[in-house]
């Protein structure tokens, strides 16, 4: 029975119970798009130390979507682009382009920045999308994360 992405299903009565097994669980992981929770690594200029709240991504077809928030436990160096380690790896080609949206709330000024995430090969950086010279957040402005600072956003890519 052909379906609108060019396959079939295989015939299952003649595969193994493991195989069926198998089988299912991938179609269940590939269909339903299951949420998996993350690490992230959080750098600016090094390591920066958080807790996530939340941090969960999910594949289907080749698409990686992720959800996250992040609080910050440490500080980065001002004038160094702040990073955030994507859940799988990217595929190449993507960077420079647009991953999706994050919100900074520095606890500190108290000021709170809204920009696009975008894809670079450290993993995705965070640009300032309104006042800013084009440069990444944290080089423009020239600012550090710093503890009880706050990280979230949405990202959505092309996996490698």
């Amino acid at each position: 029975m052909p379906t609108a992405f060019g396959w079939s299903p295989p015939n299952l009565p003649s595969l193994t119970f493991q195989e069926r097994v198998a089988f299912n669980s991938l179609t269940n992981f590939i269909s339903l798009g299951v949420w998996l929770p993350w690490a992230p690594v959080v750098t600016q200029g090094g390591d920066v130390a958080i807790t996530a709240g939340q941090a969960e991504y999910t594949v289907a077809y080749g698409i990686c979507e992720a959800h996250f928030g992040l609080q910050i436990l440490g500080t980065g160096t001002a004038g160094n682009t702040l990073f955030v380690s994507p859940p799988v790896p990217m595929f190449a080609p993507s960077v420079g382009a647009v991953a999706g949206d994050v919100i900074i709330v520095d606890s500190g000024a108290p000021v709170v920045y809204t920009g696009v995430a975008t894809i670079s090969s450290n993993g995705i950086a965070f640009m300032r999308a309104v006042g800013s010279t084009g440069n990444y957040w944290g080089v423009d402005p020239s600012v550090a994360i710093d503890v009880n600072d706050t990280v979230t956003g949405s990202i959505r890519y092309r996996v490698a």
